[in-house]
């Protein structure tokens, strides 16, 4: 092999057989299957002369996770390297594959022994990345090859939690809610904190803006397959240790949500551990997020997004006499609000009207 000026890039190269051509180094060797480097350009035209592609500047092992959507190239590359080979983090071909929805690469790669429960380095399976995804096709196969959907992950979130912490906009989540539940998945699988997979969807107002037609498929996927709104979070010194379902929907989601769950056995009274109630956390502060534009951010023309769920409790049955920790009552922290703009003072009225009794 002649010497070539080719920078510091490292690796093995190999020729279309898999077999080695010589070590990308920075060192001078006298090994015959050496090349000095120093200029990257100098290697690429060295590498043209002998007639080799610049992608085989890794092994066999590192170009299954850069030609995943080549099922082809992946089959010939499986006769030198495992199909389980790990990659960043710790995850595999198959990881890797299912989070992109790569389901004729996934069949290979199954068919040729790839395992399906595998882990990754926080415990994470195939099937949480196709689930986060929202991959319906690539959820359905690896379910059918038989992976567990109760798998749980070194914090404890299983394939269903992760689907609904996955991104809320894709009309495919509640599809595949829906699948996991229907294989077995725990509806009440706790991670972390207590956290279960209908807190994580009650809050979606958070995350992005939903068409108003599927705004509550996931949280009513997961109610009608035994999801208890009355479970808690906890975690001991947060302002969120004891929220329910309800009171994660009345801080930070959607209206609709919150007519679900007052309409599925939710605690419409429940309190954290602050004594907190759903009705004094709307009552405490202006809407975090309103990206579904439901309310009017300034109260000038009506009631915003905060006071319209204060009805939906009120209606409900919540009790405005129930006092927190500190002895107030929803509309005296209603009262205490922050208003420095007219529109603030205005909504911070609204509130307290209704609260009061009396219309907003």
């Amino acid at each position: 092999k002649e010497e070539v000026d080719v920078g510091s890039s490292g690796g093995a190269v190999f020729d279309e057989g898999t077999r080695l051509l010589g070590m990308v180094s920075q060192q001078e060797s006298k090994d015959p299957q050496s090349v000095r480097v120093v200029n990257v350009t100098a290697l690429l035209e060295a590498m043209t002369r002998w007639g080799v592609e610049p992608n085989l500047l890794v092994s066999p092992a590192s170009q299954l996770f850069l030609h995943l959507d080549d099922p082809q190239r992946i089959k010939s590359l499986l006769s030198s390297a495992s199909v389980d080979q790990r990659g960043p983090r710790g995850q595999t071909p198959l990881m890797l594959a299912a989070q992109r929805g790569l389901v004729p690469t996934m069949q290979l790669l199954l068919g040729a022994g790839a395992s399906k429960d595998l882990q990754d380095e926080e415990g994470d399976t195939a099937l949480f990345s196709a689930g986060r995804a929202a991959h319906v096709d690539a959820v359905t196969l690896l379910l059918e090859a038989g992976a567990n959907p109760n798998h749980r992950s070194k914090s404890g979130v299983t394939p269903l939690i992760a689907t609904a912490d996955g991104l809320p906009f894709n009309r495919n989540r509640a599809v595949v809610i829906d699948l996991l539940l229907r294989r077995g998945a725990d509806p009440n699988a706790a991670a972390q904190y207590e956290r279960t997979a209908l807190m994580s969807a009650a809050r979606a107002e958070n995350v992005e803006v939903l068409p108003a037609d599927v705004r509550t498929d996931v949280v009513e996927r997961l109610l009608a397959g035994g999801a208890d709104p009355r479970r808690r979070y906890v975690r001991a010194g947060h302002d969120q240790d004891g929220y329910t379902a309800v009171h994660w929907t009345a801080q930070s989601g959607f209206m609709e949500t919150l007519q679900v769950l007052l309409r599925n056995r939710a605690d419409v009274d429940a309190r954290d551990k602050r004594g907190m109630t759903p009705l004094m956390l709307v009552a405490a502060a202006r809407p975090f997020y309103d990206h579904s534009n439901t309310g009017d951010k300034s109260c000038w023309a009506g009631p915003d997004l905060g006071s319209l769920k204060a009805k939906l409790l009120l209606d409900a049955g919540a009790n405005t006499a129930v006092r927190s920790n500190t002895g107030d009552t929803a509309r005296d922290l209603a009262l205490k609000r922050d208003a420095n703009t007219p529109g603030a003072e205005r909504c911070k009225k609204c509130m307290a009207d209704l609260l009061a009794g009396a219309k907003c």
